[in-house]
């Protein structure tokens, strides 16, 4: 699995095309996202479905994770607040969302009570962010774009 992450700067397309770039580069395949009718996005590599994708911003960073299997990022300021009735910190936040969006449901109050399994969720501190992916690939190159 691969993560890249760019500043977003003043727009977040700029940085998506960025990294589609650099991810094209690295795979020598035209690599381009489309959206699934709920929004939930595929990676097209050459025109073709294949692999996973799983897109997340945050202040000032976008990160696209690619890889062979289904996967769930999340990225938040690690300095970001959230209310100790729903998680005990940002980085159990971002836990959640990361878990969510790799089973496809999002986030909702019925995920926010089930217990995480922890086995499928890793969590990184990158800078003044936090990155947690949910994927059973436990090999992981996160590559910084610099603008």
């Amino acid at each position: 699995m691969v993560v890249y992450a760019s500043d977003i700067g003043k727009d977040k397309t700029v940085a998506e095309n960025a990294i589609l770039q650099a991810h094209g580069n690295r795979t020598g395949k035209s690599v381009t996202i489309d959206r699934l009718s709920k929004g939930k996005p595929v990676v097209l590599y050459d025109g073709k479905r294949e692999g996973c994708i799983s897109v997340s911003h945050t202040d000032g960073l976008l990160v696209i994770a690619f890889s062979d299997s289904e996967v769930g990022i999340d990225i938040e300021r690690i300095d970001r607040r959230v209310s100790d009735k729903i998680c005990k910190d940002i980085r159990e936040w971002t836990r959640y969302e990361a878990y969510g969006k790799y089973l496809g449901t999002g986030i909702s109050k019925k995920l926010l009570i089930s217990e995480l399994p922890e086995d499928l969720i890793e969590s990184y501190t990158f800078g003044d962010y936090v990155i947690s992916l949910a994927s059973e690939d436990k090999k992981v190159d996160i590559i910084k774009l610099t603008s």
